[in-house]
């Protein structure tokens, strides 16, 4: 049985879901005009990684209404600062012909894991390459996609659940396609092979971003500073005194830098990321060590890594961007706590944080510029032909 991919209900039910059909979107008008020729339709797949509770689905909606809400920060007085760039892209009074964007859902946790027959049922193993082929067909295929952004979850990324594995290497997979593609656009390489369309931009975000950092070959391990909660501080690495630097990661020991100049980084250009800013952030576990071809843009006090890029328009965050205030005032009780006094200390620290909301935006909208390349617009399978 094949995945099921919802799209987001736009009634005034935020926390329900619907089965996806060909040709059904839900008309958001996010983006700015193209030519005729292009696709209708910008399709952006929420990847799921855990359950939400009820409470968080009644109050704030599923993970692409929280994105949605996020986005649209960048076009009011919340950030008035945001760029042009990033405003223009999303705010229907400077561009109202806008074709309409697809926020669609996959529940990760809930993927297929195994192959069925007739006959028997198997399940997914690391070495047997050809059943993880299998049930990886089973999944969304990344091509079909223009964005793909991943949530945070309620699970550990030391767990033992079945779709972890099977989850890095779709991501995987998805990266180092991007990669070879990039290399040889970059080589002069513009074959029919070469020239179709790779998978889509990649944003992890809190577990999506432990999950993204694992599968390229990083380490996640519990925190040895501790927990990170409530609205915290984070700094470009460029800008940080080195006693608080930390240890250097020893799969770097060999002169590979985790750390560059940001103003070379496109995300951190288009989004106009100050040197500083705060956002929001609730995990127990870190990237302990980043893949070897990863670098880190941001980190805090307590975790290295906190934005970080892994590739070409692939990048992870450790703390959360479409979170509100309200959303983790409600979050709160739910949460693990060693005193009542620590948990009102996490509720007072609250605030919105609309500078980290502009990481959503300036992500969608490089993935949205990527696709108006010529060999971006083919997507597999024909389901759209490059505009002549």
């Amino acid at each position: 049985m094949s995945a099921v991919v919802t799209s987001s209900s736009s009634g005034n039910n935020i926390g329900g879901s619907r089965s996806h059909h060909v040709g059904e979107t839900a008309n958001l008008s996010l983006f700015a005009a193209v030519a005729s020729s292009a696709p209708s339709a910008f399709r952006i797949l929420c990847v799921v990684c855990g359950p939400f509770r009820p409470t968080i689905l009644a109050n704030h909606g599923d993970f692409s209404q929280l994105l949605r809400t996020a986005v649209d920060v960048l076009s009011s007085d919340a950030d008035p600062e945001s760029p042009q760039v990033i405003r223009d892209h999303f705010d229907s009074r400077t561009s109202p012909a806008r074709p309409p964007a697809s926020w669609e859902l996959f529940h990760l946790y809930d993927a297929p894991v195994t192959v069925s027959t007739t006959t028997t049922t198997t399940r997914a193993a690391g070495d047997d390459a050809a059943l993880t082929d299998a049930v990886l067909a089973q999944w969304p295929n990344l091509a079909d996609y223009d964005a793909v952004i991943l949530s945070g979850s309620r699970y550990n990324m030391t767990e033992d659940h079945p779709w972890l594995p099977l989850a890095a290497e779709w991501l995987r997979r998805a990266v180092r396609e991007r990669e070879a593609f990039y290399s040889h656009r970059c080589d002069g390489d513009v074959s029919t092979t070469r020239s179709q369309r790779p998978p889509p931009p990649i944003l992890g975000i809190c577990f999506g971003h432990q999950l993204l950092s694992h599968a390229l070959g990083g380490a996640v391990d519990w925190n040895p500073a501790g927990r990170e909660c409530g609205t915290l501080r984070i700094e470009q690495t460029s800008t940080l005194a080195p006693a608080a630097s930390g240890p250097r990661d020893d799969a770097h020991a060999d002169g590979n830098p985790h750390v560059l100049d940001n103003h070379d980084d496109v995300l951190v250009r288009v989004a106009s990321l100050p040197a500083a800013f705060d956002v929001i952030a609730y995990h127990n576990q870190t990237v302990t060590c980043l893949p070897k071809t990863s670098v880190c843009l941001f980190r805090s006090v307590r975790d290295r890594h906190q934005v970080v890029r892994h590739g070409p328009l692939v990048y992870s965050v450790q703390f959360h961007p479409e979170f509100s205030p309200a959303l983790m005032q409600d979050y709160a009780p739910h949460l693990s706590f060693e005193s009542e006094q620590e948990r009102t200390a996490f509720v007072d620290s609250l605030r919105d944080t609309p500078i980290a909301k502009r990481i959503v935006g300036a992500f969608i909208v490089l993935a949205w510029e990527e696709r108006q390349q010529p060999h971006f617009r083919e997507r597999r399978g024909g389901r759209e032909a490059t505009a002549k």
